[in-house]
C-alpha cells in the first residue's frame, strides 16, 4: 500500500484550500471558530473531506470523522472493515488534529501517542498586523521548539518507527479581515528534528 507522505499531503492541501477557500469564505468565517472548524472538518463539504475524496480517486483511502471513535479530529484510513457502528480501517494513513487557537500543545501531545505513519497538525498564527508583542511574534517558533523537545523526550521511552513523519501546517493572514490565508509548514521526524518545507 502506498504511504501518504507529508509533502504529498501538503501539496494537495495547498491546492484544495486555494480552490475552495474563496475570499468571501475567508472574510466571513475565518474569525468565527465554529464556522471555520466546519469549513475545515465538515464531513461532506470540509476541506479535509474534499482533499480525501481527491486522494481516493487513485487509492483506496477514506476519511473518518475521528472524534467519536478515535478522539482525533480527522483520520484518513484504508481498508474495507465496516461495521454498522462505524468505519474501522485496516490501516491509518494520516491522523489530523485541527486547532483554531494559538496553543497547539494538546493536539501535539495527542498525536504523539496515536499510531499513524503521518501525523498532521493544522493550526493558526496571529494575523501579521496583530503580532505586536514579542510573545506573539515568537509564538509559533516557540511552539515548534517545545514540540521538538517533547518528541525527543518521548523517543527515549518509546521510540516510534523511523519513517513516522509529523507535519505542522500553520495558517495566518496579512491583516485582520484579509481574504486570503497564507500557509507555512514544517516536517518533523519521530525524534523531534524538524525543518521548514513551506514558507
Amino acid at each position: 500500500m502506498k504511504r501518504l507522505s507529508g509533502e504529498d499531503f501538503l501539496e494537495i492541501f495547498i491546492k484544495t484550500t486555494s480552490e475552495c477557500l474563496t475570499p468571501s469564505i475567508v472574510r466571513n468565517k475565518y474569525n468565527n471558530n465554529k464556522e471555520w472548524t466546519k469549513v475545515m472538518l465538515d464531513s461532506k463539504s470540509g476541506i479535509l473531506s474534499i482533499l480525501t475524496n481527491k486522494l481516493s480517486q487513485t487509492q483506496d483511502w477514506k476519511d473518518v470523522q475521528g472524534s467519536k471513535f478515535y478522539y482525533i479530529d480527522f483520520v484518513i484510513g484504508s481498508g474495507d472493515m465496516f461495521r454498522n457502528y462505524g468505519f474501522y480501517p485496516y490501516s491509518i494513513l494520516a491522523a489530523i488534529e485541527h486547532e483554531n487557537g494559538f496553543d497547539l500543545g494538546p493536539e501535539m501531545y495527542q498525536l504523539a501517542f496515536f499510531r499513524s505513519p503521518l501525523k498532521i497538525i493544522i493550526g493558526y498564527d496571529w494575523d501579521e498586523d496583530k503580532k505586536i508583542t514579542e510573545k506573539r511574534k515568537k509564538g509559533i517558533d516557540n511552539g515548534l521548539e517545545i514540540f521538538s523537545k517533547f518528541l525527543n523526550k518521548c523517543s527515549e521511552y518509546c521510540r516510534e518507527e523511523p519513517e513516522v513523519e509529523y507535519l505542522v501546517i500553520i495558517g495566518d493572514r496579512k491583516y485582520y479581515g484579509a481574504d486570503e490565508v497564507n500557509w507555512r509548514a514544517w516536517r518533523f521526524n519521530s525524534l523531534g528534528r524538524y525543518s521548514q518545507i513551506k514558507e
